[in-house]
Order: structure tokens, then sequence, then C-alpha cells
């Protein structure tokens, strides 16, 4: 009985540890899930951190597939609210196979609509739905939908910005009820942040964009001269327009003072005018004034002048606009004394003009007319231009004729007229009716525009967009090419190898090579029109990109006052010019955080010699150093600490990631340089930046003839996918004394190597294969023997993927096509290095 007793007693413990251990697995489990969804959720945001705006779309549809997948969602979608916040959108979706798409059929739903889950939403809330039938009763339309559509549990996450909700994100389960752990949950409002954060700087991008545009459009294309001058009265800004008013090029009149282009008895005028503005903050309008030209003419002008005012609403300069009334003048006197004057208004107009009666004969053309259609008043007075007008413009011509009789203007018309000669032109019409003193109508007034040069111009953009997509062909043509002359070459090569220079056919085959060479210098040209590479690294004039940058952020911040002091004989660096916009807009929009009332931005750049003990990790040597100081709130010292880590911000939940700075460390970092940042809580912040140096120019020096540099019978694998390169290629090899393993593709090239691996001792890698490709294949063999010697062969540049492959390790690198004497140098380069030391 004791015996029993004991006997359960050990099956209770045995039971009871069972459990346990099960439990420990189950949050092992569960850990490794979290750690792998946490390194995901970190992927997905240094992907957004450069990624430009046109590709955030594509990305997000990326970034929903592979997190549906992960949490076992059934579909993952976005829907964002509209401008006016009374509609929202199903702007991305994701769903798993055999699920039905709702995308295109969910747009403008009213916010009323759900106005349960809005309510929610738009109060922080994660909706989180376990079973769709628990839904409130208020939630009764959101529950019927959702079972319409087969879903069973749903999680749905605020999208917010900088405090504000643009919409929601969630993921869907239809196949069964399922949970997520508060863990997931928080993972995926981190995305739904990194979501909102790359879509609302698409948003700003796209808008800051139109806008510019639109600014530099109106101005640019409006008749009347704007200008802007600072408290001397010295131009800073102004149109095209008002160059073409005083007749100066657009560069003479920046900087020049008003007192250059004004009357004498007007000079003083203006100053009281500006003294009065200064001191009153109001604006003079519609103010007379006669201007000098560049040629000594009077122009007589109409000019409404009002203040700029910093952010402390003091006056720092002076706007206005500028319109040419000369014409105007001599129109009102021409009314006033004659019909000759009339017409002189009317010959100054650069735009052809002709006065119709209403049997639609001529009775008057400008010489702008002549000048742009050939026929001239004397000719064509009192007649019906018949032969003026294309056959099938003409029905349009009498509905034109007709609106004005009826007293509807019409401008802005395209079409096509006929000139004295047969050609055929396009223009812009605008026509009016004109009527005596008791409102009959006695005819019609037209003007045209010539917009040939439009038409052009619009034609060059559609050329830009052609040559485009002619790139990516021409990159193809030329590796493809590159590829043929490789096969030339070869053969060539083995020709004159075998050949004494006395030969008679020595010279044919030299010049066979020559023509190989040529053909080589249009492939590289090219690859340099299609731009292969993913990354463009160049020298950079550091000055130039500052200047551009701030130029751009100053018009978005006018609260903010741009203060420089470049160096003048600045160092060029190498570097990659989209990456340091990058690191220059990380900053200043960091520098505007912190001046969110205004404030001043001090940019400075100098040359600097660096000493073995300024910095522990940078190389002695000449950079080029970039300081950007700010008047914000500074930071304390735990901030500054924590600075360029990522995911790190001192600003509240939903105004930031903490990313911005991290990936101005890592480019800096990546281009060989240095960046350090000082603070004084409440006095600003500066960063200072060090960039290696440009080398300088080198002599050139003469070219010693390349001679044949022989192998002593190792074993090279030789990989390509072009039966002629392989063939040539190998033939080469063997010529030089190499004993060769051919591979067809990249499949062939791993099978090869794993069965010769003690035996290879160089791989040439062709970069460019189907299915496996040469960066692919060099991983595979990397992983077969690390310190094996691979040279990289391509028809396209080292720029793109090649560098990339290059990065990783590889040896070296050799463009075909490419002679015999290239070979071997370049072989016996990489075995002379990576042979084994012995001594």
């Amino acid at each position: 009985m004791r015996e029993n007793r004991f006997d359960k007693k050990i099956e209770r413990i045995i039971e009871d540890l069972g459990e346990r251990i099960d439990g420990l697995e189950l949050e092992r489990k569960d850990l490794l899930y979290r750690l792998r969804f946490e390194e995901l959720i970190t992927t997905i945001s240094s992907t957004f951190i450069n990624l430009p705006s046109a590709a955030i779309d594509e990305e997000i549809e990326r970034a929903l597939e592979v997190v549906g997948e992960m949490t076992g969602a059934d579909r993952m979608y976005i829907f964002r609210y509209d401008e006016d916040r009374q509609t929202m959108d199903n702007t991305h979706e994701w769903r798993a196979a055999g699920q039905e798409p709702f995308k295109d059929r969910l747009r403008k739903i009213p916010l009323e609509w759900a106005a349960w889950l809005v309510d929610q939403i738009n109060a922080s809330r994660i909706v989180y739905i376990p079973r769709l039938e628990d839904l409130p009763p208020e939630a009764s339309k959101l529950k019927r939908l959702n079972i319409e559509q087969g879903t069973k549990s749903s999680l749905i996450i605020p999208l917010q910005y900088k405090g504000k909700t643009t919409g929601m994100f969630g993921l869907d389960s239809t196949r069964r009820h399922m949970t997520w752990s508060p863990e997931v949950v928080t993972l995926l409002r981190v995305l739904g942040e990194i979501f909102s954060n790359a879509l609302e700087r698409k948003h700003a991008e796209e808008a800051l964009r139109q806008s510019e545009e639109k600014y530099r459009t109106i101005l640019e294309t409006m008749e009347e001269s704007y200008w802007e001058v600072d408290l001397k009265g010295n131009l800073v800004f102004f149109n095209n327009a008002l160059s073409r008013l005083l007749g100066y090029e657009y560069e003479e009149l920046a900087g020049i003072n008003y007192r250059v282009y004004t009357s004498p008895e007007d000079k003083e005028r203006i100053a009281h005018s500006f003294n009065k503005i200064y001191r009153t903050g109001i604006g003079v309008m519609a103010d007379n004034y006669t201007f000098i030209d560049r040629h000594g003419r009077p122009v007589a002008v109409e000019m409404s002048t009002y203040p700029i005012e910093d952010d402390s609403g003091d006056v720092v300069g002076f706007r206005g606009v500028s319109r040419n009334v000369t014409d105007r003048q001599k129109a009102i006197e021409a009314l006033k004394e004659s019909e000759k004057k009339y017409r002189t208004a009317l010959e100054a107009s650069p735009d052809p003009l002709v006065v119709y009666d209403m049997e639609g004969r001529v009775v008057y053309l400008n010489p702008a007319f002549e000048e742009v259609f050939g026929w001239s008043l004397e000719e064509l007075h009192g007649l019906v231009m018949e032969n003026f007008i294309p056959k099938d413009r003409r029905e349009e011509a009498r509905s034109m004729a007709q609106r004005m009789v009826d007293g509807k203007p019409f401008s802005g018309i395209e079409t096509e007229r006929l000139t004295r000669s047969g050609g055929r032109i396009p223009v812009s019409i605008s026509g009016a009716g004109y009527r005596n003193g008791d409102e009959t109508p006695r005819g019609g007034i037209i003007t045209f525009r010539d917009i040939r040069e439009q038409k052009r111009l619009e034609n060059q953009l559609l050329n830009i967009q052609k040559l485009e997509s002619i790139g990516t062909l021409a990159g193809g043509i030329a590796h493809d090419f590159n590829n043929l002359l490789m096969a030339i070459q070869g053969n060539v090569s083995l020709a004159l190898y075998n050949l004494p220079e006395g030969h008679p056919h020595y010279r044919y085959l030299e010049n066979i090579q020559k023509s190989v060479a040529s053909g080589s210098r249009l492939t590289r040209q090219l690859l340099g029109f299609a731009r292969k590479g993913r990354y463009e690294v160049k020298k950079i004039d550091l000055n130039r990109l500052v200047r551009q940058v701030a130029g751009v952020f100053e018009r978005t911040r006018k609260e903010i006052i741009i203060h420089s002091d470049f160096a003048p004989d600045l160092y060029t660096v190498e570097a990659d010019e989209g990456q340091l916009e990058q690191v220059l807009l990380n900053i200043f929009l960091n520098a505007a955080q912190a001046m969110e009332g205004g404030g001043d931005l001090y940019l400075e750049t100098k040359n600097q010699i660096i000493e073995e003990d300024r910095f522990i990790d940078l190389a002695p040597g000449a950079y080029v150093q970039l300081s950007i100081r700010d008047t914000g709130v500074g930071m304390d010292k735990r901030t500054l600490g924590h600075l360029f880590e990522p995911f790190f911000t001192s600003r509240e939940m939903g105004r930031g990631t903490g990313l911005g700075l991290a990936s101005t460390y890592g480019i800096v970092k990546g281009h060989g340089g240095h960046i350090e940042a000082h603070s004084i809580l409440g006095k600003g912040s500066t960063f200072n930046i060090y960039l290696p140096a440009a080398s300088g120019t080198e002599t050139t020096k003469e070219d010693s003839p390349e001679r044949i540099e022989r192998g002593n019978m190792e074993t090279v694998l030789f990989v390509d996918d072009e039966e002629m390169v392989l063939e040539a290629g190998s033939l080469m090899l063997q010529k030089l004394g190499y004993d060769v393993l051919k591979a067809r593709n990249g499949k062939e090239a791993v099978a090869l190597f794993e069965k010769h691996k003690e035996e290879i001792d160089l791989v040439i890698l062709d970069m460019i294969m189907p299915a496996m490709g040469g960066g692919e294949v060099f991983n595979r063999i990397r992983e077969i023997n690390p310190r094996v010697p691979v040279l990289l062969s391509s028809g396209y540049s080292i720029d793109g993927q090649a560098r990339e492959i290059m990065d990783r390790g590889c040896d070296g690198f050799i463009q075909k096509p490419f002679t015999i004497e290239t070979l071997s140098k370049s072989i016996r380069v990489i075995l002379d290095r990576t042979a084994p030391d012995f001594r």
C-alpha cells in the first residue's frame, strides 16, 4: 500500500515536469517569433530611409506582403483619409492566395458610414476584434460588410502624423479566428508609424514640387514685372519680365540698385515711397514712374509696392509689381488724337493681329502678322482671307466668327493657320467682337500667338522621355555587343599570338584588333548614356551642393534665415550626390524642428588637414569640413549621447521615427568621413561633418606596351553563358599556360567548383547570366572556399552590380572585350597577390 502511494507521487512529479518543459518550449518559440518580427520591422524601416518618393507605394505593398505572411493574416490593407476628411480610400492592399481583391471597390467611403471605427481610430485606439460577431451594435454596418467579405478576425491600427490621424492600416483573417499578442500589436503600431511617415513624406514632396512649380510658372508667365529689393534698394529677386522691361540680360540685373534704371526726376519719389512704407508698413498701389532702359529710352510704368517683413514683423525689404504702361498711354493718346496713333499701339504688339469687318474683309493687320504669315496689309486690305485658313479648319473658324458677333470673346484656342508660302503652323487664337456707340456689331479683332517654339519644347520633353527608355535599351545593347566583340577579340588575340610580326596576315589582324578597340569605345559611350550603376560616385563641389539644397530649404522655411561662409578654394570630394543631399536635408529639418518659431542657420565650409590624434576614426590627411549651426532649443547631454542611435527621438510619439540622423551618420561613415554634434541647451546645436578630399590630378604617364605573362599550369574555372566568349576565352587561357574548366551557366559553375575545389586556383566569372547571376555564383563559391581568387568579367562597366560584387571582396574586374595581354596581366596580378608567402 505504501509502495503504491509512492508510485503515484512519482507520476505526478513527472507529469508536472512535462507541463513545465512544454511551457518553456512555447515561451522559446514566442521569443524567437518576436525577435524575427522585430528584425523584419527594422529591415522595413531601413528600406524607407532613403527611398525615393516614387518607389514608396511599391515598397509599402511589398512590406504588407511579408508582414501579412509572417502574422498569418489573409489580407492587409491601408485606408487614407481625403484632404477634407470626409471620405477614405483603400490605397494599398495585399491578400493571400485565393483571397478576393477589394481595393478597387473600396473608394470614396464616407467616414460617417464607418463612424464607430473612425471614432476609435481618431482617438488613437487600436481596434482589436478577435471575433467579428462580437462587434457592438453601433458598428453594425462594419460588421455586416466584414461578414460579407468572410472576415473572422481583424486588427486595425491608426495611421498618425504629427499628432493627426491620417488613416488606418489593418490585417484580417478569413480562414480562422485569430489572436495577436500585445508584442506583435506594438510592432505593428511601429510599422504603421513607418508607413505614415513615408506616405506623408511623399505627399509633402509632391505638394512642395507642385507649389514651387506653380509659383515659378506664375512669375515667369505673368506680363508684369515682379521684383524684390533689400532696404538699400538693391534687387535680390525678380522675374524675366523685368529684364524684358528694362532691356537688360537677366544676369546683369542681379544686385543692381533701383536708382540705376530710374529717371532722375523719379529717384527721390521712389525713395520717399520706400521710407513711408518702412515707417507705416502699408503698401502703395498704382504709382506712376518713368524708368530708363539699358538703351536710354524712357519706359512708363505703373508700380505697386509692399513691405517684406520678417517673422518679428520688421520690414527687411520691399516687393512690388511694375507694369509697362507705355503702350497703354500711347493708345490713350492715339484714341484722343488720331487713328494713326491708335494703329501705333497695335503695331507694337509682338503677336500677329488682324481686324475684320462684318463680311470678313481685312480692315487692318499689324507688322507682326506680316512677319509671321508673310502677307502685308497692302495685299489683303478689303479682301476675305480664304487662303489663310486650312480647309479642315474652316468650320471651326466660322464658329469663332459667330461667337464674336454674339459678343462672346474667346482666348487660347489652339489650331493651325497657313502662311503665304503654304506652310502650316500651330497658333493660339484669341478674339473678340467690337461694336459702335449704339452696340451694333462692327466686326472682330483676332490675335494669333505663334506656338511653334512651345510645341518644339513639348516635343523635346517627349524626346527626353524616349531617351530614358532608349538608355535602358542602350545598356543592354552595349553589354551584348561587348560579348560579341569579346569573341572577335579573343580569336584575333589567339591568331596574333601564333603569328610572327613579319607574317603577311599580321597587319590585317592588327587592324581587326584596332576596330574591336574602336567598337569597345563606342560601347563605353553607350554604357555612359545608359548610366549603368545604382550609385554615382563622382567629384563634387560641396559649396555648390550645400548652396543648392539650402536654397530649396530656404524657400520652404521662410521663417529661417540662412547665413553662409564658404571657402572659395574648397577641395572637391568624391561622393554620391543624392546621399549627401539626404544628409543635408536631414540636418536642416532637424534644425527647423528645433527652431519652430524661426531662427538663424549658419553654414560654413573650409579645408582641414587632420592630424593623427584629432579623430580616432579618421586617417590623417586632407578633408573638407562642413559646419551647420542653428539657434534652436539645443539638446541636453542625454539627448546628445543618443543622437545618432536608430529609433531614438526626442519628439513626442507619432512625430518621428528617429531614423533621420542615424541614416545621416551611416552615409557620412560610408563615405569615409566623420560627423560630430555639439549643443548647449537653450542656445542651439552645431553639426560638423568631415569628408575626405578627392585625390589631386596625377601626372599622366606614358603607357608601356603590354606584354604577355604566362601561367604555371594553374587551373582556371572560366564561367560565361555566351558560347563564343567561352570558347575564345578558354583557348586564350590555354595558350597562356593554364588548365581550363568551362562552365556555361551559374548552376554548372557551382557544381564544377564543388567537384574541383581543391584544384581550382582562380575563377573568371561573368556577371550577367540567366537564372543564377554572377553575384549569386560569387556568394556560393565563396561559401565553399572563402579564399579562392575571383576575377569578375562583364560587358557592363564596373559601376552598379559589378561594384557591389567588388565591394563584397571580389579580387579584380576585367571588362569585355579584353586582349590576351590584358587577360594575362589581370590573372597574374591576382594570383601573385593572393599566393601564399612561405618565406
